[in-house]
């Protein structure tokens, strides 16, 4: 609704009409923004919001085909244990990246249609930024009930259909191709 910036002693001001706000306050890409939820402004009344920034960083990369070309349109997503915390999604170039984000350890997972889904384990540390790219593996063909993938030529077979099945074709094709 308003926003503002701060003084140098970190101070700021701004009038509001009566009504119940959130305050949230951020400071460029390294910094994990702070939030205070529900303050209260009463007519001709003021408010106090002391907000507290954490340090945090940046997660960026690339994305990849295995031919070596760049892969638009993906989507990657940070999370720790099964709470996704932000998602990115790829630029005509392959770009991804994500502010922001708190100190701390994420998985961090690129996938996209027709391509194998790959994670990464990746740390921020404090104002800093963390490079994670990833080449994903084209899922050419597939069958219903007992699973037949080609993966880029390399045909497979898989007894049952899941995200298992996907990472250990993707795990075998890589083998294939060092031997």
């Amino acid at each position: 609704i308003r926003s503002t910036t701060t003084a140098a002693d970190g101070t700021y001001r701004f009038g509001m009409d009566p009504g119940t706000y959130d305050v949230k306050a951020g400071y460029g890409y390294l910094y994990s923004p702070g939030l205070v939820e529900g303050v209260v402004v009463t007519a001709g009344g003021a408010a106090t919001a002391n907000v507290t920034m954490n340090d945090g960083g940046v997660f960026y990369g690339y994305l990849f085909k295995s031919d070596g070309t760049r892969l638009a349109s993906a989507t990657v997503e940070i999370s720790q244990g099964t709470d996704v915390k932000r998602t990115a999604t790829t630029n005509s170039s392959g770009y991804w990246r994500i502010n922001n984000v708190a100190v701390g350890t994420y998985d961090v997972k690129a996938s996209a249609t027709g391509y194998v889904s790959q994670t990464k384990s990746g740390t921020i540390n404090a104002n800093a930024y963390s490079r994670l790219d990833f080449t994903l593996v084209v899922v050419t063909a597939g069958v219903m009930g007992n699973e037949v993938y080609q993966l880029d030529g390399v045909t497979l077979l898989a007894l049952q259909e899941g995200p298992v099945i996907r990472n250990r074709a993707a795990a075998l094709f890589a083998e294939t191709e060092n031997a």
